[in-house]
């Protein structure tokens, strides 16, 4: 099979519209400027003769008017049961750069034969596929990355004042680009997201170098153990002089009386 962007080949009778339907999915769904994408093309005969293919690809509002790009199955066509359908191998697509912000239509074209011998050309109802900014997809990654970094951050309750107020730029970052995305003011809000990320590297930094100050409650507790502790001791200081001195009292022998002659 060949890539095919030409017309199709010649055809003398038209598939009823009514006798056949595709969808079309895309990988990925979202589409940009430039962007290298693929579509997965299924074809579904809703007539009551079989149809075999010999030609199918996709026509977009920026190619020229006979283009398509699909392709050549006249070596191997595709022969589909009535009632039947079969998925064709995906077509990949490239959204020129230069192809204009917005909705963009395209259709599927068919080149095959119904039953034995009715050869016929058909083409599938229009469908709308929007293209963004390339810039979008820079804003749609970055922006996903900073909702979960502002939302882990708020989870882990930040102790450090500096850390508190980092995140709190961070939200106010975040929370004016999307003013300016909803704007299409796409650079803005690009720069916006990426100082929202750096708030929240600063802030992850300046929790994990935190160390909390002692309140007064502490020091009064450290000050009262402290008098326990030396009035213990002395306590045991008094204890341990009055055992000696009796000891020592015990110890003495008694003085001998003197005698009368």
């Amino acid at each position: 099979m060949s890539l095919l962007c030409s017309v199709f080949s010649g055809a003398v009778f038209a598939l009823d519209s009514s006798e056949a339907r595709v969808s079309v999915g895309w990988s990925p769904n979202i589409l940009y400027r430039g962007i290298n994408a693929t579509a997965n093309v299924l074809f579904i005969n809703d007539s009551p003769e079989e149809i075999t293919i010999y030609y199918f690809g996709l026509h977009f509002d920026w190619m020229e008017s006979d283009n398509f790009i699909g392709y050549d199955l006249s070596n191997e066509p595709v022969t589909i049961a009535s009632s039947e359908g079969t998925t064709f191998t995906p077509v990949p697509i490239q959204v020129p750069l230069n192809a204009t912000i917005g909705p963009h239509t395209y259709f599927v074209g068919i080149d095959g034969v119904k039953g034995e011998s009715a050869d016929f050309i058909w083409n599938s109802t229009i469908f709308t596929k929007n293209i963004l900014n390339s810039a979008q997809e820079v804003y749609d990654n970055l922006v996903s990355q900073v909702d979960i970094e502002i939302s882990k951050a708020v989870d882990a309750n930040y102790q450090s004042p500096e850390a508190q107020s980092y995140l709190t730029k961070a939200e106010t970052a975040h929370s004016n680009a999307l003013n300016f995305a909803d704007d299409q003011e796409l650079d803005q809000a690009i720069s916006l997201l990426q100082s929202a990320s750096f708030y929240i590297g600063q802030a992850e930094n300046l929790e994990q170098n935190y160390v909390p100050p002692k309140n007064d409650d502490d020091n009064q507790n450290n000050q009262d153990l402290l008098i326990l502790v030396i009035a213990l001791v002395a306590f045991m200081v008094v204890i341990v002089l009055v055992i000696y001195l009796t000891r020592k009292g015990k110890q003495t022998p008694p003085m001998e009386q003197p005698t009368e002659t």
